[in-house]
């Protein structure tokens, strides 16, 4: 777990990091920019067995030539929680991204006979809901904080350690929500959601290479913006992984 959980779900356990005597938080986060500590690459709810769970691809296409709606439903009730919490992480506002994850569903039942079965149908449903936060953030282009506002409400005053805490999280959230589109998107799906770069690609429409280098471009940004809300020493960490974050991108390239 890192600085990111309480994006990923919520949680607060980084702040209790046993190895961390000197704002951990802002040690964690600068770990979870630079890849520190990530998955293997193919490890992560969108691979393997979690991604196996709503049943093999072979199968699903077979069900969804035979128009089979009850299997359909039950497709959605077992993918609908991470459909939605992925779009929500894309345009921060959970009742727009209920509406979008339906919306999802409904595409996905018109487009049924689309599906190839060459990959998993988790990964498909996803690429659906992708494009479909990409054209209501265009139709709406705006800030996307309403979930700091909940949580904000949700726990009232702190103290003064706490509430640099919740600033720098804040911080986070909102540098997240003002990334382009092509770079949030890979960014939430690799870092937020521990995908793999090649279901990361798939579901984005790129190649893996590229996908490696939007991460990375978002990362850099992040930490540029984050810069003002660290302590001196995770600033000068910042400096010597952007070096770091370059050369990983001229690579990728």
């Amino acid at each position: 777990m890192n600085a990111l959980s309480g994006i990923r779900g919520g949680r607060t356990a980084a702040l209790a990091h046993p190895a961390m005597t000197k704002s951990p938080l802002e040690r964690l986060l600068l770990d979870a920019l630079e890849g520190r500590g990530e998955p293997e690459d193919g490890r992560g709810p969108g691979s393997g067995r979690e991604r196996d769970a709503a049943g093999s691809p072979a199968r699903w296409r077979e069900r969804f030539a035979e128009g089979d709606r009850r299997a359909f439903a039950e497709l959605v009730r077992v993918l609908s929680p991470r459909v939605r919490a992925t779009l929500v992480r894309l345009v921060g506002s959970r009742d727009d991204a209920e509406d979008l994850a339906q919306e999802t569903f409904v595409r996905a039942w018109k487009r049924r006979e689309q599906f190839d079965g060459r990959g998993s149908v988790e990964g498909w449903l996803l690429r659906i809901a992708v494009h479909g936060a990409r054209d209501f953030v265009r139709r709406s282009p705006r800030p996307l904080l309403e979930l700091d506002a909940e949580r904000d409400r949700a726990s009232g005053p702190a103290p003064d350690a706490v509430a640099k805490d919740r600033e720098l999280r804040r911080a986070l959230r909102r540098s997240i929500s003002v990334l382009p589109q092509r770079l949030r998107e890979p960014f939430v799906l690799r870092v937020l959601e521990e995908r793999s770069y090649d279901d990361v690609a798939a579901i984005c429409g790129v190649t893996a290479g590229t996908a490696r280098v939007q991460v990375t471009k978002a990362r850099r940004r992040l930490m540029e913006a984050l810069r003002p809300h660290l302590g001196d020493e995770e600033r000068a960490r910042g400096d010597r992984s952007e070096g770091e974050s370059v050369a990983d991108e001229e690579e990728g390239r």
